[in-house]
């Protein structure tokens, strides 16, 4: 009788349980890459990255998509993004991945629909637009 008892409250809800981490894909669909040129666009390791034709944007990814920032070459870069399409017309600050060293590379997760304008920190000269689509 006693091992019953034991075993029902191991059974019983734990009030500081944390709830179970996200299902999140983190292979990026799209990877920018900062170099000495500038900024330009991979595919990454999931497919649904479309490569556009640079009037209105550079790379199409959908809502929910992983993008890849990473450095190389041989000086430090810090790249920054604002989403285009507010209700003001002005621009919103969205990602600003701090100084990345050549080598590093930080992910983001785009989830809402509109462009992404990209620059370098130091400059607010849009280098790459991303246009995140809304999933059908």
């Amino acid at each position: 009788m006693a091992a019953s008892a034991l075993g029902l409250a191991a059974c019983g809800s734990d009030p500081d349980a944390q709830p179970p981490v996200a299902s999140v894909d983190f292979e990026p669909r799209l990877v920018v890459v900062a170099d000495g040129s500038g900024l330009h666009g991979e595919p990454g390791e999931r497919s649904g990255a479309d490569e556009l034709d640079g009037s209105t944007a550079d790379w199409s990814v959908p809502d929910g998509s992983v993008v890849m920032v990473r450095v190389e070459g041989s000086t430090a870069r810090r790249i920054v993004g604002q989403r285009r399409t507010t209700e003001n017309g002005e621009p919103t600050p969205l990602l600003d991945t701090g100084d990345l060293q050549p080598g590093d590379d930080v992910v983001v997760a785009l989830t809402e629909p509109g462009d992404v304008a990209l620059s370098f920190g130091d400059d607010d000269t849009t280098l790459m637009t991303i246009r995140v689509v809304a999933r059908s």
